[in-house]
């Protein structure tokens, strides 16, 4: 039988009776725990003081006796000139004695509404007879029992000047003591300053030395960070407040925009006691009250910047404390140790949320304390689907893309959302009306995301056309979650000019061929979305590369990059073109895939864009000495760039007709503006290179020309023959970069072809006329 400390319940008994027993030492032990803690919090400002003297060359000693007489004589300083200014303030407070005297008059003059005082008189009048009746009762009653009683007086004694003395020392004696036990402990804990942090990484880190160190550096980041950007916002807070007293006419205004600076160090209510003063001031120095008002507010009107402004500005991230939290733990340390506690309150916080991030056993204290979400993006959006909130799922979903881009949304949120669902719906955990519910309304929002314009920059490159296209099928594997997941990626290639489909999961597989048929897709995409997603994406690759010869077929197994290998053993000698994970990779997978059919056989497109839909030139109705010209200008036209742009380069003598070459430019073999250079090294059956920048490219930027003409785009594509032997290359260069559209792409591609085979036909003709040259 188990004890009672090895169960759940136990370790949380234990957790309770420790959280107690340490709350109440930190109480009964607070005279000497609370000047270490003042100190500690000291020693974290002036230990980068002291690091700086020390490496200036000063000794240890002298060092930490420099930083510490600096750091109180500012104190010093600054409680002089407070006493100074509240002595100056005090013999000054009777001549505003008629000013409050009037305010208190005018005051008790004011009338509230009719009703109201004709409710107060009544309860005065009433209360006036029952007064009236119980003084006569009490004089009967005591003229009936006899003698009257006899009147006694208490006489105090005038107390004597040391009792004076003492009564005003004695609430200063407790205060001086402990700020001399904090001056002592500051020194004492500066000069062992290492020796204590390895004692402590000794005690505490149980062998881990990496995490303590890591800890307690985050410790004083977030104490001197929160520290001096509290100070930086008080500052912007205070020196303002000053200014607007003095103008005001509130007298020492510079003492209120010091203690303004000050207190807001206090949690909460530090601002409110900073305004207390100068307003009390305001209603008694002037005669009306325009003081009081403009007061009121100045102070309103800096709270409002500094704390909707300034402070956001400054934080940005802030101590990572939550703001509840920071109510919480201020209530919490001003009940334990009062003031001083509020003043504590936030740097012991944020010591205890770094002790929460590095101690496992502390992991509690970090989710209750920390502002960081503790649920990702994804998990949040299913637990709305959960709570079956179609409203708050496009909220979250138009917020998410405005900050984002819909793929980013589609990819880090929509499908791992959709994965954690499966998940639970596998596991027999998500109850019948939730999954209907979340199939509906993601089919619904996909199809609303589909036409809606959300986002700034970055979302707007969602739907930028891409230079190529293609007809894409996309096919679930299997689940109704596989299609939803296809639907999100027909969205994106949509987007991006494609042609996409996407096959219902309910169809047969008769239904699946009709529409292969149909449809005549250039590209085949498997969606399969885990936890079954290898078995069942296999049987459906299988099936598809059993109805289709050369259409590549892409698997897309979302979010599992594990199953990949599962996959391939499972194809059962079948070959898939690729196999991706993620929809941006899946995209690229696409992008490339068609590039590559469009590069390796450009003369058999499909039939909407073959070749063959851009008009020919018909140069064999030309003369052979104007060819080269002809297409040159049409392609200079086309890709409107000037005609020196446009080059025919590394031309095979032995090819091509006199004729056709007389007025060509020669240029060195392998120049590197030919795509027959070995330093492209092209795939076999590729003719066409696209550079859109030629700075991204190793090859030009070994060469000179590209900075001296600023050429920055280069496209060529190899002249080839019916036969495949290549036979030179055309070449168009540009002084911007950008990309090639298909149009472009199909015209050179035409004008290559058409150049190469008139030059052949024009050479078998003068062979067939001269039998003699063979």
């Amino acid at each position: 039988m188990p004890s009672v400390l090895s169960t759940k319940a136990g370790h949380r008994l234990v957790s309770l009776a420790t959280f107690v027993l340490v709350v109440a030492v930190l109480h009964w032990g607070r005279e000497v725990i609370l000047p270490l803690a003042l100190a500690g919090l000291i020693v974290f400002l002036l230990t980068p003081l002291v690091v700086r003297f020390h490496r200036f060359g000063m000794p240890k000693a002298l060092a930490i006796i420099s930083a510490v007489l600096i750091a109180f004589s500012v104190l010093a300083t600054v409680g002089g000139f407070v006493v100074w200014q509240l002595a100056d303030l005090v013999a000054e407070l009777p001549k505003y004695e008629r000013n409050i005297h009037e305010k208190v008059v005018t005051l008790r003059e004011v009338r509230g509404p009719r009703a109201w005082q004709r409710t107060m008189e009544m309860v005065q009048e009433y209360s006036s007879e029952l007064q009236g009746v119980d003084a006569g009762r009490s004089r009967s009653t005591a003229s009936s029992d006899g003698p009257q009683p006899v009147p006694v007086e208490v006489h105090t004694r005038k107390p004597s000047s040391f009792n004076v003395l003492r009564s005003l020392a004695s609430p200063l004696i407790g205060v001086l003591a402990t700020a001399g036990i904090v001056v002592v402990f500051v020194v004492a804990m500066l000069f062992q300053r290492e020796d204590l942090r390895d004692r402590f990484i000794q005690v505490v880190s149980a062998g881990r030395i990496n995490l303590t160190t890591q800890a307690l550096d985050d410790a004083a980041r977030r104490v001197s960070r929160y520290l001096f950007l509290q100070l930086l916002v008080n500052a912007t807070y205070g020196i303002p407040i000053g200014i607007g007293l003095y103008f005001i006419g509130i007298p020492n205004a510079m003492l209120w925009g010091l203690l303004a600076t000050l207190l807001r160090f206090i949690p909460f209510l530090g601002p409110w006691i900073a305004a207390l003063f100068p307003v009390v001031l305001a209603v008694a120095v002037d005669a009306g009250f325009s003081k009081l008002i403009a007061t009121l507010l100045l102070f309103l009107v800096m709270e409002l910047l500094s704390n909707n402004v300034i402070e956001i500005m400054v934080y940005r991230s802030g101590t990572g404390i939550s703001n509840l939290a920071l109510l919480v733990a201020a209530v919490f340390w001003t009940w334990l140790w009062g003031p001083v506690g509020l003043f504590l309150s936030t740097p012991l916080t944020a010591c205890i949320l770094v002790l929460g991030k590095h101690v496992p056993s502390l992991r509690l204290l970090s989710t209750l304390l920390g502002s960081e979400p503790v649920l990702k993006p994804a998990a949040q959006f299913y637990q709305r689907m959960l709570s079956m909130d179609s409203d708050e799922m496009d909220d979250r979903a138009a917020d998410y893309i405005a900050q984002h881009s819909l793929l980013e949304f589609f990819r880090d949120v929509l499908a791992p959302a959709l994965l954690l669902a499966e998940e639970d719906r596998h596991r027999g955990a998500l109850a019948e009306v939730r999954q209907r519910f979340i199939l509906r309304s993601v089919r619904e929002l996909i199809a609303d995301l589909e036409h809606r314009r959300i986002g700034n920059g970055d979302a707007a490159a969602d739907s930028v056309k891409w230079p190529v296209s293609a007809r894409i099928l996309i096919v679930p594997a299997g689940d109704d979650a596989d299609e939803l997941v296809a639907l999100m990626f027909a969205v994106l290639l949509r987007h991006r000019g494609f042609e996409a489909e996407v096959t219902a999961v309910s169809h047969s597989r008769d239904e699946l061929s009709r529409q292969l048929e149909e449809f005549r897709p250039e590209l085949v995409l498997v969606s399969a979305l885990p936890p079954h997603a290898a078995s069942q994406a296999a049987r459906t690759c299988r099936f598809l590369a059993s109805l289709l010869d050369s259409t590549p077929i892409v698997a897309g197994v979302w979010l599992k990059s594990a199953a990949h290998e599962l996959l391939r053993e499972r194809m059962e000698g079948h070959e898939l073109a690729a196999i991706v994970s993620r929809l941006d990779e899946a995209l690229e997978e696409i992008r490339r895939q068609v590039e590559r059919q469009r590069t390796a056989s450009p003369f058999t497109a499909p039939a909407h864009e073959r070749s063959s839909d851009v008009a020919p030139l018909s140069l064999l109705e030309i003369e052979p000495a104007a060819w080269v010209d002809v297409v040159t200008r049409d392609l200079a036209g086309v890709f409107e760039v000037p005609l020196s742009l446009v080059a025919i380069i590394d031309l095979k003598a032995s090819f091509w007709p006199e004729e056709v070459t007389a007025d060509i430019a020669k240029v060195p073999e392998g120049d590197i503006y030919s795509p027959l250079s070995p330093r492209f090294q092209l795939e076999p059956g590729e003719d066409l290179l696209v550079v859109e920048d030629l700075a991204s490219s190793a090859a030009f930027n070994t060469r000179n020309f590209t900075s001296e003409r600023g050429i920055k785009f280069y496209v060529g594509v190899v002249l080839r023959t019916s036969r495949g032997e290549s036979v030179g290359a055309i070449c168009i260069v540009d002084t911007k970069k950008r990309s090639i559209t298909e149009v472009e792409r199909l015209t050179l591609v035409s004008r290559a072809r058409e150049l190469a085979d008139a030059a052949d036909r024009l050479k078998a003709r003068d062979h067939v006329t001269d039998p003699e040259s063979s």
